[in-house]
């Protein structure tokens, strides 16, 4: 049996219509945490990530929509200034490698 090997990700958006971008929250949302209002982290496996892509592509309008996701890698180290969103004491860690250093764009 194969492990399905997840990495984190940062998800980003920028949504010029109101209803779209209510909708796009909804679905980033359910596979995500919120880390601002429209940045979020998770760990997906490349068939999770595929499903949401998926999923984005059918509510966002390319001309005028931007969605970036950023892949992570276990080496980089964050800092945090001002108001955290985690709770002190709480980090994300054993974050996984991954394949490519090139944020996806859609």
């Amino acid at each position: 049996m194969s492990q399905i090997k997840e990495k984190y990700y940062i998800i980003a958006y920028d949504i010029s219509d109101k209803k779209r971008l209510t909708q796009v929250h909804r679905v980033v949302k359910e596979y995500a945490m919120s880390l601002q209002h429209s940045v979020f982290i998770a760990p997906f496996s490349v068939l999770l990530l595929d499903e949401m892509v998926l999923r984005l592509k059918k509510i966002i309008n390319p001309s005028q929509d931007d969605i970036r996701i950023y892949p992570l890698s276990n080496t980089q180290q964050h800092k945090v200034y001002g108001n955290r969103k985690l709770p002190d004491g709480i980090y994300l860690n054993n974050l996984m490698d991954y394949q490519s250093d090139q944020p996806l764009l859609f």
